[in-house]
């Protein structure tokens, strides 16, 4: 009996000294670039859900049960801002988690082009995600709310943020060896006025929009 005992005791103790083992964070993105980013710089820490699927897009987006679910048990919710995504923030208030951060990636845009007269946005071009030095920023963003949640982690999700950003920087260098210079070639012409922060950032001149407004 007293060997049961001990067996049982030791059992308890072994079973006691086992690390747990913490579950993904839960990051809910609206569309694919900020869940790129989470996915890149969380790798197996996180569980990163995209709400735009393939074929849906942010202007008739019409929230499913199981997007209600999905964000419902997100830690961390990513949106863009600039009204391309106002409907996040209802979804985030309706699905109401317990300790849920709503995370508006436009903040990070220091200079935001404005896009007055233009139907489908707000006064802003929402499109900033196409400038690699904006999207630093949006990294350190994304990261710096991932080490919020798992500060245990803190290490290992530092370290990929700094690299992931390290790929942005050589991003930026290798679009501007190819856009950048005085060179022919700087003037396009696109079928939605996407591309403004790109534009902007290699000196590009759009010259002509074949459809201004979305649907």
């Amino acid at each position: 009996m007293n060997f049961i005992r001990f067996l049982l005791a030791l059992l308890i103790t072994v079973t006691g000294a086992q690390p747990a083992i913490s579950q993904p964070v839960g990051v809910i993105a609206s569309i694919f670039p900020f869940a790129d980013v989470a996915r890149n710089i969380g790798g197996e820490l996180v569980e990163t859900c995209l709400l735009l699927a393939p074929g849906r897009g942010p202007h008739t987006y019409e929230p499913t049960p199981g997007d209600m679910r999905k964000v419902g048990k997100a830690r961390i919710v990513l949106m863009a801002g600039f009204g391309l995504d106002d409907w996040v923030i209802k979804l985030a208030r309706s699905a109401s988690p317990e300790g849920q951060r709503l995370i508006d990636l436009s903040r990070e845009v220091k200079r935001p082009i404005r896009s007055a007269g233009r139907k489908g946005h707000g006064a802003v071009n929402p499109h900033y995600w196409l400038d690699p030095s904006i999207m630093e920023t949006v990294a350190r963003s994304i990261g710096n709310a991932l080490i919020d949640a798992l500060p245990e982690k803190r290490d290992v999700l530092t370290r990929r943020m700094e690299e992931y950003i390290k790929a942005l920087k050589k991003l930026d260098r290798e679009m501007e060896d190819i856009l950048g210079g005085d060179g022919i070639g700087k003037n396009y012409v696109s079928f939605h006025s996407a591309w403004a922060y790109l534009a902007r950032k290699y000196k590009l001149n759009e010259v002509g929009v074949i459809k201004n407004s979305h649907g």
